[in-house]
């Protein structure tokens, strides 16, 4: 006998998560505000700051693991149902999409019928067989249960002739360069500033 494949289990949210957060939360909401009132003019308040600095650091990475190990199973059970789902949609999206395209090509062919029905209706004042009179007089209508909607694209065939204002400055590639170089660059148009922050110490 074969025996089944366990399913990994997956972890629920905790009844209490909230209340469990809740003393943390208080306790970080009263440690903000002892911190904007705090007197930092001496080196030793400084230091025994910069240790509070690396103990609240310390505890939103224990608070990130603690996010981490109740989301990342929910996230890998996510991962696995949407995995089965995909593939179903995707031939689902493929037969919106051909039908979608089959009934367009119909209605714009029904539409061309009669614009060369009223041609011809019009070039021989009327004098003209039954089955032109008639496609003269049917226009395409909208299939049942859709509406025709109207959107707007573009293409680019100039790029040389777009204008200024609808470039886009690579913020990316500028932030990349001025990294690597440190600073130590000149790009037309651009003031490089430095920003200073705190990082613990290696030696702790």
């Amino acid at each position: 006998m074969t025996r089944k494949k366990k399913e990994p289990t997956t972890a629920m949210v905790p009844a209490d998560l909230e209340g469990t957060l809740a003393p943390h939360r208080e306790e970080a909401q009263q440690a903000l505000r002892m911190i904007q009132d705090l007197d930092l003019d001496t080196q030793v308040r400084r230091d025994v700051a910069g240790k509070v600095l690396v103990e609240i650091r310390s505890r939103r990475q224990a608070l990130e693991e603690q996010r981490k190990g109740i989301t990342t199973p929910l996230l890998e059970a996510k991962r696995r149902v949407d995995a089965l789902f995909k593939p179903v949609d995707e031939y689902w999206q493929a037969c919106d999409g051909a039908l979608s395209a089959r009934l367009l090509e119909a209605t714009r062919a029904v539409d061309q019928a009669q614009l060369k029905a009223l041609a011809e209706v019009a070039a021989t004042k009327g004098d003209t067989d039954s089955a032109t009179l008639q496609a003269a007089h049917t226009a395409a209508e909208t299939p049942a249960g859709l509406d025709l909607r109207r959107t707007w694209s573009f293409r680019i065939i100039d790029a040389d002739r777009v204008p200024d204002e609808y470039w886009k400055i690579d913020e990316d590639r500028i932030r990349r360069v001025v990294i690597a170089t440190r600073g130590e660059i000149e790009i037309p148009g651009v003031v490089i500033e430095q920003e200073q922050s705190f990082a613990r110490s290696r030696a702790t």
